[in-house]
């Protein structure tokens, strides 16, 4: 930014003149003197949660996960279903089954209005690719038939 010194801030520089008094190369929000202000104007500017509750059940199929779903259903924000047969939005599926519960997690990872996401994986999955986020809210393991 450039700060100007001038007679009437109301009218443009070029009618009334203007001193250059300092240019800076990027905002200046006293880092030096004040280390926490980033984190100030980042909460000011991006208002949380930043997380969401995330639940994995470790299962063969996905009917619990539907039922619990279903019970959240036409919560606000909505929560989302991820499994090997698809992945909705509350009552809306987004996609078609997209190659297991850890693919479907991460197509469900992309949408920025659910509340909530319940993800559905095999045990051989997890131990495959992993888990498809970072932090679970609640791990459910059912037993294998």
């Amino acid at each position: 930014g450039v700060d100007l010194i001038m007679a009437d801030i109301g009218r443009s520089w070029l009618e009334t003149g203007a001193l250059i008094c300092e240019v800076n190369g990027q905002p200046q929000l006293g880092s030096s003197t004040t280390p926490g202000i980033y984190r100030q104007v980042l909460r000011e500017l991006l208002p949380g949660p930043w997380r969401i509750p995330v639940v994995l059940m470790l299962a063969s199929g996905a009917e619990a996960a539907r039922q619990l779903h279903a019970r959240l259903a036409g919560r606000v924000p909505p929560w989302g279903l991820a499994c090997a047969q698809g992945v909705w939005e509350d009552r809306e599926q987004l996609a078609p089954a997209p190659g297991g519960g850890f693919a479907a997690a991460r197509v469900l990872a992309g949408s920025r209005s659910i509340g909530g996401a319940i993800i559905v994986m095999t045990a051989a999955e997890l131990l495959r690719d992993g888990l498809p986020f970072d932090r679970l809210c609640l791990l459910v393991v059912t037993a294998e038939r």
